[in-house]
């Protein structure tokens, strides 16, 4: 089986930028590997530019990568799934949604689950704003920011940023959640690999004061592996009821994308 992250998150090929970006793939991989069905091949694909991808961008993305006819699923690797509907009404191979995978997982393990998103402009309202799109206000406490900005650097010493994610998911459990959702990608290979400090956490950080912590991108292949299973078995994967949406990738001209 194959499937592709589609990220909205690119850089121009072999810039110290795109190392990086597959140091982050590194660490998917490597928190994946222990739970996906060793036949899996898991690509990376991301925009060849530095600018954020606008929507045409990133359905174009999902477009190419279904055109190879090579994937048997597509995951979004952006947490909030950006332009996932409108690539589930344009593809026939199942498209994931990492957020919307992990929050119905929590809402199954959990009464109510907490969100921690970066601490950007915006992180806190948009996460609450799709959690309420997914019709899952009633299941979810108030996202709660994470109070450290230097992620990237957390993905080679991860020691301080645990520390916060910690903080910040006391604040949730506080407020009643008994399941807590890293908000963000790099957030998530954090947690789930601890670079720099896995002699203190050798699995990643699984839980906090006895609450579970959701593997993001875990729960997302292994909720792809099942749709794809579940499509070639003649399976239905999704209703096709709902109208097209009417988003065109025609126009995109962009730089194209590159893979790892």
């Amino acid at each position: 089986m194959k499937i592709g992250f589609v990220s909205a998150v690119g850089a121009e090929e072999n810039t110290p930028l795109a190392e990086f970006i597959k140091q982050v793939d590194r660490l998917a991989r490597n928190q994946v590997g222990r739970v996906k069905a060793e036949d899996t091949e898991l690509v990376f694909q991301m925009p060849g530019s530095d600018e954020p991808p606008n929507d045409e961008e990133i359905l174009r993305g999902y477009l190419e990568m279904a055109r190879a006819g090579e994937y048997d699923a597509v995951i979004s690797w952006c947490f909030l799934d950006p332009m996932k509907k409108e690539a589930r009404q344009a593809l026939e191979i199942p498209v994931i949604g990492i957020a919307e995978t992990a929050m119905h997982m929590a809402s199954m393990m959990g009464a109510r689950f907490g969100v921690i998103a970066p601490d950007e402009p915006g992180g806190k309202e948009t996460t609450d704003g799709y959690i309420r799109t997914l019709g899952l206000q009633d299941r979810a406490v108030p996202t709660r920011v994470l109070p450290y900005k230097n992620l990237w650097s957390a993905l080679t010493d991860a020691s301080e940023g645990i520390d916060a994610m910690i903080k910040a998911g006391r604040g949730l459990i506080s407020d009643g959640a008994e399941v807590i959702i890293p908000g963000c990608v790099l957030i998530d290979v954090m947690a789930a690999n601890a670079p720099g400090c896995e002699q203190e956490y050798p699995n990643g950080l699984k839980e906090i004061d006895g609450v579970p912590v959701i593997n993001v991108a875990a729960y997302a292949v292994k909720f792809a592996e099942t749709l794809a299973a579940m499509k070639k078995a003649g399976v239905p994967w999704i209703s096709r009821k709902a109208p097209e949406q009417g988003v065109s990738a025609t126009k995109y001209k962009g730089p194209g994308f590159w893979l790892d």
